[in-house]
């Protein structure tokens, strides 16, 4: 059993704790989950952001599953999924030179960001990939465009030129 419903929380941040610089990262338990869910009723627009590939190489599909859990007992009104780029002179990008951190590939990242959103099967929310560090953008609301946003990431992860997103994606100006 899991007691407190932290077992999700844990798995989901635990592969992204360990690199924040910047003190503790708060983990959603069951009990902030609740309270979160109830404020619908008061604040219309509880927003999360997803960040695919923070738990590196090897952690997509495990980071994918524990964080849809934990969206799931939210239900926010919107997710906007970001993929994680590693930029030069940041702490991360000192990690990944030191062998202490490696990224997910480009073709990881879509898988992730495929069963991410496959997971969210208690979400009636509205999905958004709009940013500059997606390589794959798409919009849509859950549950009714699940499947065409599930076709188009597995679609895109088949396809996938490794050689070719990873070099547009190291062109990247920091944000």
């Amino acid at each position: 059993d899991d007691p407190g419903g932290r077992r999700a929380d844990e798995r989901a941040h635990a592969g992204c704790c360990k690199y924040t610089t910047q003190g503790t990262v708060p983990c959603v338990t069951k009990q902030a989950a609740a309270i979160l869910r109830s404020t619908h009723r008061t604040v219309p627009c509880v927003i999360l952001f997803y960040l695919a590939g923070m738990a590196g190489k090897g952690h997509g599909a495990e980071n994918a599953k524990a964080s849809a859990e934990v969206f799931n007992r939210i239900d926010p009104y919107r997710i906007n999924v970001m993929t994680l780029s590693v930029f030069e002179g940041t702490p991360l990008y000192e990690m990944v030179q030191r062998g202490e951190f490696e990224p997910a590939s480009e073709r990881e990242s879509f898988l992730e960001m495929r069963d991410f959103v496959n997971g969210l099967t208690d979400c009636k929310t509205f999905i958004d990939t709009g940013h500059d560090v997606n390589l794959v953008h798409f919009d849509g609301v859950l549950p009714r465009d699940r499947e065409g946003m599930v076709k188009l990431l597995s679609l895109r992860a088949e396809r996938a030129n490794e050689r070719m997103l990873s070099d547009y994606r190291s062109r990247m100006r920091r944000f």
